[in-house]
């Protein structure tokens, strides 16, 4: 049984590689299944043994992407060690060239950002279970904003180990902000938060 699930996660892998390699050249409504066909090298049955659609396969490599990325961003920023530098290879340029190229893709349901969200929010509030709205609002936001930072530059080890660092206290903030946001937003209040420019 194990053998046979493996066999179906490396056909499912490889179709879902085939579509990367496709969108690296064209847009993803220019892509067609005959493509991912043959760029895959399998027969038609064997498509659709595994997803319905060209779309069905875009969804999985977001659902893939979102969860890598979140999973590498949770281990370096919120361990409780304070992140183990070796983790800081899990962000490789594999899952960068793959998140800038599904960042592109932004058709109907298929929104990169839509699913980071959506999986990182799950993450972070099966680790806080106790996190308000505005805390997993500010957390999201540092972990959507990392991202677009990881997938629009070529990064290196040390810049990653620095970008960590400098996000500690964001991190750090995030919790805080959660204790609770209700009292938080109550003190900023108090204290005369200078109105914004359009005020």
């Amino acid at each position: 049984m194990r053998q046979y699930e493996a066999h179906n996660k490396r056909m499912r892998q490889s179709i879902c590689d085939a579509m990367v390699r496709l969108l690296e050249d064209r847009p993803f409504l220019k892509v067609t299944v005959r493509d991912i066909l043959q760029e895959a090298h399998i027969q038609r049955a064997t498509f659709y043994r595994y997803f319905r659609d060209k779309y069905e396969v875009a969804e999985a490599i977001n659902r893939t992407v979102a969860e890598d990325l979140t999973k590498a961003y949770f281990e370096v920023f919120y361990a409780r060690t304070g992140g183990d530098p070796a983790a800081l290879g899990l962000f490789d340029e594999d899952l960068r060239q793959v998140t800038t190229i599904m960042l592109r893709l932004r058709i109907d349901d298929l929104d990169l950002i839509k699913t980071l969200r959506g999986t990182f929010l799950s993450f972070y509030r099966q680790r806080y279970p106790d996190c308000g709205e505005f805390e997993g609002y500010v957390a999201s936001a540092n972990f959507l904003s990392f991202v677009l930072w990881f997938a629009e530059k070529a990064t290196s080890q040390e810049e990653l180990a620095a970008y960590r660092n400098s996000n500690a206290l964001s991190a750090g903030l995030a919790r805080f902000y959660g204790v609770p946001a209700d009292a938080l937003l109550a003190f900023l209040q108090q204290n005369q938060v200078p109105p914004s420019p359009a005020e």
